[in-house]
């Protein structure tokens, strides 16, 4: 009986020499082929997969590169937010230190709750304070007041 022996699966890779960066201005389905549309989801799955991996990395460096992501600050911020629970603390306060470089609290009273429910390490805990601290109310001021005596 003779059989043939199947060839070896082409392999298939893709060139990124010419990858210029992510588009956030068009839709999907208009942008370039070197070019990705999909930004945020791309930062949040990588931050996922580097915490699965217990990969640490200098927070600074975290959040300054997401200040360099182009288009909406509030949707990279959505985004992110929206992987929160999976991250390791590095990537949190990351995110936590990029709210607080884009004046955005929207994530504040989330944040309150992770706080009293003693979620968060002192590093984490010290980033949250400082941007609930920086949207001064007085809700806040007594928020703040009441938690750092407790």
């Amino acid at each position: 009986m003779q059989f043939n022996v199947p060839s070896a699966p082409k392999l298939y890779r893709a060139d990124i020499d010419n990858f210029l960066g992510i588009d956030l201005q068009n839709a999907p389905a208009k942008c370039s082929l070197n070019r990705s549309p999909e930004c945020p989801n791309m930062i949040r799955d990588a931050f996922k997969e580097l915490s699965e991996m217990k990969i640490t990395h200098s927070e600074k460096l975290l959040s300054d590169g997401l200040l360099e992501c182009p288009g909406s600050s509030l949707e990279v911020a959505d985004v992110l937010f929206a992987g929160f629970d999976d991250y390791i603390e590095c990537y949190k306060n990351a995110v936590v230190t990029y709210l607080f470089r884009n004046n955005n609290h929207k994530y504040d009273d989330l944040l309150k709750e992770y706080l009293d429910n003693g979620k968060l390490n002192v590093d984490l805990q010290c980033s949250v304070i400082r941007l609930i601290g920086k949207n001064n109310t007085a809700e806040n001021g007594e928020y703040l007041a009441n938690y750092i005596d407790s």
